[in-house]
């Protein structure tokens, strides 16, 4: 049973998995759950889901709200954190999504959101590899490449929480089409879904691939996971994808 206000609700916005958990004062993850973004449904139906799974979580382990500090949200976009609002995240089609007015209402909890990685290079920050740091350049690999920075010990959002977007650095001159609508972005090169990209090209020029036999032949079924996987069988399709 809680018994002080050193607790709080840690929550994971990804392209592929929302997860959250209860988090005490010193970072350590007490209890944790994970489920598949459902990317079937509207923006605000997927965060409504959020709040009501962050009830029943709470209800399940017993934990009062009274014992809650606060939820922290970290979602993948532009992310106005005063006023706790998804402008736009291209990656899972969020557009003006109120994440902290819609849990407050669900859950009765007070929430805070920013970016995912602004929000994981603080972390890191504060409990992580670089507590002991004052200036952090920090750079988060998935479904997209988020930045985070710390200067002097706090966390730099910019203005409206958009300042610290590296993975939309330019990488080559009107290279790739990027998701965010420009072209050479490091994100159209650098992350999973390019890599997924890139392997079902290869995929499509190489059909003796140790790749088509991972997924049962079947191409829609690359992950990231699934290229790894052949680089440490010594693929060459793979090996060169990684190199």
């Amino acid at each position: 049973m809680l018994n002080d206000l050193d607790y709080s609700i840690g929550v994971d916005i990804g392209g592929t998995n929302i997860k959250f958990g209860l988090v005490d004062k010193t970072g350590k993850i007490i209890k944790k759950q994970s489920y598949p973004f459902n990317k079937e449904v509207a923006s605000n139906e997927v965060i409504i889901d959020l709040g009501k799974r962050i009830n029943e979580f709470l209800s399940a382990n017993k934990i009062a709200k009274d014992n809650i500090k606060g939820i922290g949200i970290g979602c993948p976009g532009s992310i106005d954190s005063t006023l706790g609002i998804c402008d736009y995240s291209n990656n899972i089609k969020f557009k003006n999504v109120h994440l902290v007015d819609i849990i407050q209402k669900i859950t009765g909890i007070k929430a805070k959101a920013s970016n995912d990685a602004n929000v994981a290079c603080l972390g890191e920050a504060r409990f992580g590899a670089y507590k002991d740091f004052q200036n952090i350049v920090f750079l988060t690999l998935g479904t997209g490449i988020g930045g985070g920075l710390v200067l002097n010990g706090l966390l730099y959002e910019g203005k409206d929480g958009k300042g610290a977007e590296l993975g939309h650095s330019l990488l080559k001159i009107n290279g790739r089409k990027c998701t965010c609508g420009r072209r050479g972005c490091l994100e159209a090169y650098a992350s999973a879904t390019a890599l997924i990209k890139d392997a079902k090209s290869s995929m499509r020029k190489h059909p003796d691939s140790l790749l088509w036999k991972l997924v049962s032949n079947d191409i829609s079924k690359v992950e990231a996971k699934t290229v790894f996987d052949a680089y440490q069988k010594k693929d060459p399709t793979a090996t060169d994808l990684i190199n």
